[in-house]
């Protein structure tokens, strides 16, 4: 019996890495987020320079489908739209703006955009990437325009 019981022991720390094995998720051929895992049913999402939750789930359907994901996976897309939930100013920086764009309502992910010398720059999470050129373009339009508005307000 006691060999049994090192023996599921030994199985069973030989196959909890293999638990947490981290994988892609592709929000259709939008987006990608990098290194996913899954757990039991805990879905963890990758963090932001080790801290920051840049990258959220909004809908149990989502959630439900990532949870089921063993390995890289593809979600099936709505209509691709963006919806700016929150801007703001940073306020441990001037020049710097946060943003959560929120993607067809099932994922919402946070953009930093940074003024710099050649007018703004808009930077992703590090594990987020796009996979559309239209949405990555139409995103940093919205972005860019939105500091230099909220810029505009607050230089008068």
């Amino acid at each position: 019996m006691r060999f049994l019981g090192r023996a599921v022991f030994a199985l069973a720390v030989l196959c909890w890495p293999w638990t947490l094995r981290a994988f892609d998720v592709s929000y259709g051929s939008l987006f990608q987020v990098a290194n996913v895992s899954v757990s039991v049913d805990k879905v963890t999402l990758p963090l932001s320079r080790g801290q920051y939750a840049n990258i959220r789930i909004l809908t149990r359907q989502t959630f439900d489908f990532v949870k089921s994901c063993s390995g890289p996976c593809v979600q099936d897309v709505g209509s691709g739209e963006i919806k700016v939930e929150e801007f703001r100013a940073a306020k441990t920086r001037g020049g710097m703006w946060i943003a959560d764009v929120s993607f067809d309502g099932h994922w919402l992910v946070t953009f930093l955009v940074f003024q710099n010398k050649n007018g703004y720059a808009v930077k992703p999470p590090e594990d987020f990437r796009f996979l559309d050129k239209k949405l990555r373009s139409s995103t940093e339009k919205t972005l860019t325009d939105l500091a230099a508005q909220d810029a505009d307000e607050n230089s008068l």
